[in-house]
């Protein structure tokens, strides 16, 4: 475990292992991130009013396995690249074509699958996703605002409504 620290002083412990026993997975992430995404959304219903704003959370609880064994990271950190696409993206396109990228569009089609699971699609007229930046998974953090796409028909999840 020492030995995948981002400090090159616990380089040590992987010179004490001559046939390469212990991995470096830093090959993978040489400059680890520093902040997590918080993913929410938000409906309007048929009469025009908008819902609450709901999280998803896509974080597993570490567990003393994870370590050596986690698969379920996978689709936290594909929410994880796809939200930092958006902002890289959203720095440098201008606004009103960024929905025709195709992060913004798994976005919006990994909001709609959750809108799927919790209530369906009749009752909702268009819909919203929004990234928040956290520097570390906490619950009890306040996140910062980074990206609120615009309201999105939930029949072309890839045009916004113009609303």
């Amino acid at each position: 475990m020492f030995a995948q620290h981002p400090h090159r002083s616990f380089n040590r412990i992987r010179r004490r292992d001559p046939w390469s026993l212990v991995p470096d997975y830093r090959f993978f992430a040489p400059e680890p991130s520093t902040q997590d995404f918080r993913f929410a959304y938000r409906t309007v219903d048929r009469a025009g009013r908008l819902g609450k704003w709901q999280e998803i959370d896509t974080t597993e609880r570490r567990r003393g396995y994870h370590g050596v064994w986690f698969p379920n990271r996978r689709p936290e950190k594909a929410v994880f690249d796809i939200c930092n696409s958006i902002l890289l993206t959203a720095a440098r396109v201008n606004l009103a074509d960024i929905h025709q990228t195709l992060p913004y569009q798994l976005a919006a089609a990994f909001t709609l699958s959750n809108i799927f699971r919790e209530s369906g699609v009749e009752e909702i007229k268009a819909f919203q996703f929004s990234i928040a930046s956290v520097a570390e998974y906490d619950p009890e953090d306040v996140p910062d605002l980074s990206f609120v796409s615009p309201l999105i028909d939930p029949l072309s999840p890839w045009v916004a409504t113009g609303q």
